[in-house]
């Protein structure tokens, strides 16, 4: 049963206009500036440039930020997000331990000038590392220092709520790691709460899945029953793939503990042709694992060992660490934007206002100078200054005139800041669902292709003098031998799957079962005939899709 985990990342309050990385560079160097511009210049060109392509150069940059602004009380937010993009870096890297060290700076600087915000999203980010460390305890010790900056705000508006939603859906899943399934409902149900405040349909339909999960681990399993129809009817509603196939998998698991099989093996075959159709690998380990736990129990072992044998293969691609990297990453860019796209409005809101009090300004120096003059001109110039002054008078309304309509057009935008912002979060939550669904699916990829391979063992006893040369492109690739003996038969094939990847590597389990299937199930033994018929099983199957698959396979099969 999968849960969800949700990361907090904190990003400074550093607004800069859409420039080229060049024109950011140069600012940087150009020591005239005022520091502050030349920081936001820096952090600006490290995120758009570097964190998430090059994170090793990305910490690099940051110390050249943390060098500038350590030792000036004035730049100590800026010290503080430098140092939190070291960590944010070390994490991508998959570095931990660097990014709890770069992360526990960065708080302490936020603490130093109590700026609480900055405190909140920093204990989220090391919380999510300890969480995936599997360290409860510390995990939870953050998530909580989160939630109650949350807590104690006196308002909340509809991105607090959502946070603190998310806030304590994390708490909720570490109780649940400890089996404290009555602690975990408990914050479940205050998130459940806020996101009906917000209307957040696709959190609400997670929270109620954790719910559920919870239940069913305390052998309730009517109240599981419920819950899970309840999130399925709402991931229907928003047509999320992903989320059926997985709620389909949580209720297959229910009924299989009921000893219900029959219904354990429809919700399968369900969430099986949904994940397949959503290329969602992590539901199809799922449903391929429940299938062949179900077939075992009512005694169908053949249909259980294809099951087992795919579940295997599906469930060695997930284990890819570079993957769960590249996810992280994209998290955190996906953050970022969302940040970016607020500190330009906010950007454009300051500099509004600072161009109108420069203007009032000038404005006010002029008068001045002139009023000098008319000390000098005696009487008959009085009669100027005096309809001077009435002038700059008219000027001066004219001026308030603009700044209020200047202020009222802010205030326009910053509704529809809020609106896009509350958009901006839903987005949010469905990229971490797809993170946990991708990083899930490719973990294991590498395992996979030796999973299909025939064994050195076999090989060995019966081809002793072989070599065998074997570069697929990728982790994981189309690519395959295969060899099977039959009585005094010896069958050796080299297959090329078309396409790379997890794809070409699903099309070559699909292409590898087929084979087996001739000899084994077949009992075929002439070349020609086992290739006809695994190209007749391969098109059977992909015919089962609605959708058009253009997959094939190139094969040379010798005796």
């Amino acid at each position: 049963m999968k849960k969800l985990l949700l990361i907090f990342t904190l990003l400074p309050l550093l607004s800069i206009g859409q420039v080229n990385l060049d024109s950011l560079w140069s600012v940087w160097n150009d020591e005239t500036k005022h520091d502050t511009i030349r920081l936001k210049a820096m952090h600006y060109f490290n995120w758009r440039g570097y964190l998430f392509n090059q994170p090793d150069s990305a910490i690099y940059f940051a110390q050249l930020m943390i060098d500038l602004a350590k030792n000036s009380d004035n730049l100590q937010s800026y010290h503080a997000g430098a140092l939190m993009t070291q960590g944010i870096a070390f994490d991508i890297e998959g570095n931990y331990e660097s990014a709890i060290d770069k992360y526990g700076q960065s708080l302490k600087v936020y603490e130093s000038i109590n700026d609480q915000k900055g405190v909140a999203g920093i204990s989220a980010n090391i919380g999510s590392i300890y969480y995936r460390l599997n360290d409860n305890e510390k995990a939870f010790e953050y998530y909580k220092k989160c939630l109650n900056y949350y807590e104690n705000l006196s308002i909340l508006d509809a991105g607090d709520k959502s946070r603190m939603a998310s806030a304590q859906s994390n708490i909720g899943l570490v109780y649940q790691n400890q089996n404290q399934y009555d602690k975990a409902i408990f914050y479940y149900e205050m998130s459940f709460k806020l996101r009906e405040d917000v209307n957040d349909k696709k959190g609400i339909a997670i929270t109620l899945n954790n719910l559920a999960n919870s239940y069913q681990s305390k052998r309730e399993l009517e109240r599981a029953y419920t819950l899970y129809y309840k999130s399925l009817e709402i991931k229907k509603m928003l047509h999320d793939k992903v989320g059926i196939s997985e709620t389909l998998n949580n209720l297959a698991t229910l009924y299989f503990e009921k000893k219900e099989y029959n219904k354990t093996i429809n919700f399968s075959n369900e969430a099986m042709e949904i994940a397949t159709e959503s290329k969602a690998l992590i539901e199809a380990v799922n449903a391929a694992k429940n299938l062949w736990m179900a077939y075992k129990e009512i005694g169908k072992f053949q249909s259980s060992l294809r099951y087992h044998e795919l579940f295997v293969v599906l469930q060695d691609s997930i284990e890819s660490k570079k993957n769960e990297r590249a996810i992280i990453r994209q998290e955190f860019k996906f953050s970022y934007e969302k940040k970016a796209f607020e500190d330009s409005i906010s950007y454009a809101k300051e500099q509004a206002i600072t161009n109108a009090e420069i203007a009032q300004q000038k404005a006010e120096l002029k008068a001045k100078k002139q009023q000098q003059y008319a000390l000098y001109g005696g009487i008959g110039l009085v009669l100027i200054f005096s309809g001077f002054m009435y002038n700059r008078y008219k000027i001066s309304q004219k001026q308030q005139q603009i700044i209020s309509e200047v202020n009222e057009e802010l205030n326009q935008t910053n509704e529809e800041i809020s609106a896009q912002r509350d958009e901006i979060d839903r987005q949010k939550h469905i990229v971490e669902e797809q993170r946990d669904d991708i990083v899930a699916s490719i973990e294991y990829a590498k395992r996979i292709q030796t999973a299909i391979l025939p064994p050195q063992s076999l090989l060995n006893s019966v081809l002793p003098k072989h070599f065998i040369l074997y570069q697929p492109k990728d982790v994981v690739a189309g690519d395959f031998y295969w060899l099977e003996t039959k009585g005094d038969d010896i069958f050796i094939a080299a297959a090329d799957c078309t396409g790379h990847g997890v794809p070409g590597a699903m099309v070559s389990v699909v292409c590898h079962g087929a084979l087996n299937r001739c000899v084994r199930e077949y009992n075929l033994t002439t070349p020609s005939e086992i290739l006809d018929k695994t190209r007749e099983l391969v098109l059977e199957t992909f015919q089962k899709s609605e959708e058009q698959v253009k997959d094939g396979m190139d094969i040379s099969l010798l005796k």
